[in-house]
């Protein structure tokens, strides 16, 4: 209809409007662990075991940055205000985060100081190491972003969390 040329063109435009809509709106879930062991897994799609109630790990599956950030914000603040089962600590397993942007860097700066008014505290996991070098450099790149708890791995996170509430 319009040539072998405009037809490649289209299906390439086509093609990359569909990667931006699925990374703007990527998979996520709050995680539990699996009753024999062996990972974290989605609450919502298989039975886990019972976990803290004061602490809560959430998964991202998708590089962060200016299109999405947003609504990992706007999922935590949710999250975060759940009224009766209202976390502690919300851990956020960043394992399927393989980039994150500065706009997403001021965004979780922001989501931070918005659950801590809230009493909830912030915890990021299991980021990949070029991501979290990135997080890590950040405040001396970007002096209005204070530095992040970084721990390696979620059961590091746990731990530490659970450590700090036997002491309150």
């Amino acid at each position: 209809f319009l040539g072998t040329f405009a037809g490649v063109f289209i299906a390439i435009f086509l093609s990359l409007l569909d990667v931006v809509r699925r990374l703007a709106a990527p998979h996520d879930a709050v995680t539990g662990s699996l009753p024999w062991g062996g990972g974290r897994v989605d609450e919502a799609r298989h039975v886990t075991q019972p976990e803290r109630r004061d602490v809560l790990v959430y998964r991202f599956d998708a590089p962060l940055f200016f299109a999405n950030a947003e609504s990992l914000r706007n999922r935590l603040r949710q999250v975060a205000d759940g009224g009766t089962k209202r976390p502690r600590t919300i851990v956020i397993d960043g394992s399927g985060i393989t980039q994150i942007d500065t706009t997403a860097l001021y965004t979780l700066d922001r989501l931070r100081g918005e659950l801590d008014a809230l009493g909830v505290r912030l915890e990021l996991a299991g980021f990949p190491s070029p991501v979290r070098d990135r997080i890590q450099a950040a405040p001396s790149a970007e002096p209005q972003i204070k530095p992040f708890r970084l721990h390696r791995t979620v059961d590091e996170a746990l731990a530490a969390s659970e450590a700090r509430h036997s002491q309150e």
